[in-house]
């Protein structure tokens, strides 16, 4: 992970500090949840303790993760052989590779080779285009939803597991296994609706909602009943709309009227954004300029530029907080609130490796998107100093760029496989297009003896997701 003590980079655009604080929260993330802090272990097959239970479960599960283990090597030692066929004499040959290759699915992309200059021009042109293949099939798209079908006798708690293993968007339930209401039976028929649509119709089933607060991870709570019956009440009633993978809800209006300063005259609305678990963006922006509200007597109410619009998430759910003038008519609700939220989405993780650190010479990688360039690997006075040129073919946008260099992370390997971590980071060069970032070393020994390998997502995902709420009550 990174360093507390590394120096930050001087040329920092000081406008993309919001999108560079994401190194605090998920500079140990993939942008999937999955750790960069320590490299995916090996695990090697180990021998059954004599004298141990047959039935035992743990020994059990100790079996299926060897299996594990010796089933992904043997994936990945396959697809070694198969990516230097890509290669053959023969193109029937080079044909039947690409085809075994792209059979074992997303899963290959960790085996494929880096493109290197030493490759063929039509090795290069393969692996890219298997990689293609992969990265669309693997892609996240707002605007698609996960549809789940959750039909039986289920306790809200299995209901809960079963959406998990649907659609792969992970909960913590511990706060719930002894919740009386999340433990009874229930009679579900929950079927081609959207992940968030069944989280609420379960929920509502026991009593149930989403908690509308503004943290990093999805809450219940109990619903609350209106308890004045004399004056208008909203409280457990449902205005919530679903938008792809998007789970929208307005959770509060408030309304001010300054005596002595017209400037006070100002309404908050309060919407809370939240997205399916499994999709991890880096970076949440609305799109003020294309947002509109209109009140039940069509006035239009102007959104104040003092309303934040950017926000660097840390789990899968932001509150923004709408700032605009007090209606000067008889409105009694917001009859149409309607804009687009943007989304950047970090993809999947990729390493690269260079083991010649004793080559003068600059080395050049590329998976993905990713595109690496090792410049120099030399001493620098009591440490030594490794300088990449890094880039993606994307080519995002400055701030996007930014905050996708704090997401990656470098690291030694010495003979043994002991990993050793950078002792500190900086930028030495940027441009809009490029950034030269460059990690230092504290090892005994020559830096010959290690393998350097740089980890960062091999692609950033820009997404635009349009919605509009109705019939806001307004106070």
């Amino acid at each position: 992970m990174f360093k507390a003590y590394h120096w930050f980079p001087s040329v920092l655009n000081p406008r993309s500090l919001l999108v560079a604080s994401i190194a605090i929260a998920i500079a140990c993330s993939d942008g999937r949840g999955q750790d960069t802090s320590t490299p995916p272990e090996k695990v090697a097959s180990g021998q059954a303790a004599s004298g141990g239970t047959t039935g035992n479960s743990k020994d059990r599960a100790d079996e299926r993760a060897n299996d594990r283990a010796k089933g992904e090597e043997d994936i990945g030692k396959q697809v070694e052989q198969l990516a230097v066929q890509l290669d053959a004499d023969k193109e029937s040959e080079r044909d039947q590779a690409e085809e075994a290759i792209y059979q074992f699915g997303p899963q290959a992309l960790d085996y494929l080779p880096a493109i290197n200059e030493e490759m063929s021009a039509e090795q290069q042109m393969r692996i890219e285009r298997l990689r293609e293949k992969f990265k669309n099939e693997a892609a996240v798209f707002l605007q698609e939803p996960k549809l789940v079908k959750v039909v039986g006798r289920l306790s809200p708690l299995e209901a809960l597991e079963a959406l998990a293993k649907q659609t792969g968007n992970k909960l913590s339930l511990k706060p719930y296994l002894q919740v009386q209401e999340f433990q009874t039976p229930l009679e579900l028929e929950l079927q081609g609706v959207t992940y968030w649509e069944a989280i609420d119709e379960l929920l509502e089933l026991i009593g149930w909602r989403v908690s509308a607060h503004d943290g990093d991870q999805v809450r219940f709570v109990k619903r609350q009943e209106n308890q004045d019956s004399s004056q208008a009440s909203f409280v457990g009633q449902d205005f919530q709309v679903y938008v792809g993978a998007l789970r929208i809800e307005p959770i509060s209006v408030s309304r001010t009227i300054g005596f002595q300063n017209q400037a006070l005259n100002i309404s908050n609305l309060d919407l809370m954004f939240q997205w399916e678990p499994r999709i991890k963006p880096m970076f949440v922006g609305l799109d003020l300029p294309t947002h509109v509200i209109r009140t039940d007597d069509d006035e239009l109410l102007a959104i104040s530029k003092e309303t934040q619009s950017e926000f660097v998430p840390t789990g899968n759910q932001i509150v923004a907080s709408f700032r605009m003038r007090n209606p000067e008519n008889a409105g009694k609700q917001i009859a149409d609130l309607k804009g687009k939220l943007n989304m950047v989405i970090p993809g999947r993780l990729a390493s690269v490796e260079f083991s010649d650190l004793g080559n003068e010479e600059s080395q050049k990688l590329q998976t993905g998107d990713l595109q690496v360039e090792l410049e120099s690997a030399r001493k620098n006075r009591d440490v030594y100093e490794i300088r990449l040129g890094l880039s993606l073919k994307s080519q995002p946008s400055e701030e996007i760029l930014q905050g996708w260099v704090l997401l990656g992370n470098a690291f030694l390997v010495d003979s043994k496989g002991t990993r050793v971590e950078h002792a500190g980071w900086s930028t030495h060069r940027w441009n809009p297009k490029e950034v030269g970032v460059s990690f230092l070393f504290d090892i005994e020994g020559d830096l010959s003896d290690y393998r350097f390998v740089y980890r960062a997502p091999e692609s950033v995902v820009e997404q635009t997701i349009e919605y509009s709420l109705r019939n806001i009550p307004l106070p």
